[in-house]
């Protein structure tokens, strides 16, 4: 378990990043029934399918490393000239999908069966700004800053949530509305990370290549495996669902994100760090990891109770253009279940055995092959969310067999003096 002051430090932190999710969370919520009830479910799945597909294609060619080496790198060293390195190169990859989604991007949609192509330039602006604006607030909380997080993130969502009412209420500029408004949110965010980085305390050490390097070498092609399947998944749902379902898919899984899943995220984020800062003791990075597991699950277990029995009627109430979600509701809490395993995806980067990232992510494109993509072709939505139920399963099994053939146990299930332990946890977060 984590004990005395770590579990102090850890309730802290877990509260604050929490925080950072959940109270921008609550704005984007009313931003989500405003546009989703506007847009409707067909250009409501466009708007969020359309910047899902282009932002991939960062994540795929190095966005989704550089952010993992910037999280391990500065929770170890705080170094500024690596920041620098490493925020020029992110840029630099942005700039180039930028130019070549722009040339292209209309082309592959044509060939993908993908409408709108008229918004690809308008949309391609995100390969610029979100992963700039998330290496910044990578760097944040690898600092364990997270009230500066959670402040941008209040910023980020207010500013759309007002831009939304001015474009697509009052103005009726439906999807082009929504994405001007959310451009300019990301870019006032980033205004006020600016001005909090130069506050930063950093060292200046050197760059330690050789150990860079060492991270690096598996990983790269880790991360760009992983991407691949993500990727491949994305655009395999576009094809095989029509924009409407996704609509459903996409209004269903923010629910879903901000009642239930919200919590998991924050735990796996600040187990990243705290395996990261402790990566040469193996014992305490697999109690730990079992103890933010186990209070993840029992958590999560708590919340969707509630949620089976309030949401139907609040779809209903808030979303009449969606109600077809409340078939899919107990899909989505199986889901968010076993996402309570994540924290164990971290570990092989924090201890710098990022060759088993490569075994776990062929084992995943040969779980969508073999599974989501079959599923999904014959029973639509339905096949879709149980086999990415199936299919994270498997995973996370498969990790935790590694990282005991690592020489880290790790525990998912809670036995009675793990709940004292947590609730006693739970008790500190309060404080």
């Amino acid at each position: 378990m984590i004990m005395g002051s770590n579990a102090n430090l850890f309730a802290r932190h877990t509260a604050f990043n929490y925080l950072s999710k959940m109270l921008p969370t609550a704005v984007s919520f009313i931003f989500t029934l405003i546009i989703s009830n506007y847009l409707g479910p067909e250009n409501y799945g466009i708007y969020n399918y359309l910047p899902a597909v282009l932002v991939g294609f960062v994540t795929l060619f190095g966005g989704e490393f550089i952010n993992n080496l910037l999280w391990t790198f500065t929770a170890r060293k705080k170094i500024k000239k690596l920041f620098k390195f490493i925020f020029g190169i992110n840029l630099l990859i942005a700039l180039v999908l930028f130019a070549a989604l722009n040339l292209l991007g209309p082309v592959v949609m044509t060939a993908l069966g993908i409408s709108h192509q008229e918004l690809v330039p308008i949309a391609s602006i995100f390969l610029l700004l979100t992963p700039i604006n998330t290496i910044m607030m990578t760097l944040f909380k690898g600092f364990s800053q997270f009230g500066k997080v959670l402040k941008a993130a209040l910023i980020e969502n207010a500013i759309t949530l007002l831009f939304a009412v001015i474009f697509i209420i009052f103005l009726q500029m439906g999807l082009i509305g929504a994405f001007i408004a959310r451009f300019i949110a990301i870019v006032t965010s980033l205004m006020y990370y600016y001005f909090a980085y130069r506050k930063l305390e950093f060292t200046n050490a050197p760059i330690n290549l050789t150990e860079i390097k060492q991270y690096g070498g598996w990983n790269i092609l880790a991360s760009f495996v992983r991407n691949l399947n993500s990727q491949i998944l994305t655009i395999s749902i576009g094809i095989l669902l029509n924009a409407a379902t996704l609509g459903i898919y996409y209004l269903g899984q923010r629910i879903t994100t901000i009642a239930i899943t919200n919590i998991s995220n924050t735990i796996t984020e600040i187990m990243w760090s705290k395996n990261s800062e402790n990566f040469s003791d193996k014992k305490l990075i697999g109690k730990q990891t079992s103890t933010a597991i186990k209070v993840t699950l029992l958590i999560t277990i708590a919340l969707c109770i509630p949620f089976l029995l309030v949401v139907p009627s609040l779809i209903n109430w808030l979303f009449p253009k969606f109600i077809a979600i409340i078939a899919f509701i107990p899909l989505f809490l199986i889901y968010s279940i076993i996402q309570t395993q994540g924290p164990v995806t971290s570990i092989f980067n924090a201890i710098n055995k990022t060759k088993n990232n490569m075994k776990t992510n062929f084992f995943d494109i040969a779980l969508t092959i073999i599974i989501t993509i079959p599923l999904t072709y014959f029973f639509g939505l339905t096949g879709m969310l149980i086999a990415y139920s199936i299919v994270l399963e498997l995973s996370y099994l498969y990790i935790i067999y590694l990282l005991r053939r690592e020489g880290i146990i790790i525990t998912v299930i809670p036995k009675l003096n793990d709940i004292k332990e947590i609730f006693l946890l739970v008790l500190r977060t309060r404080k």
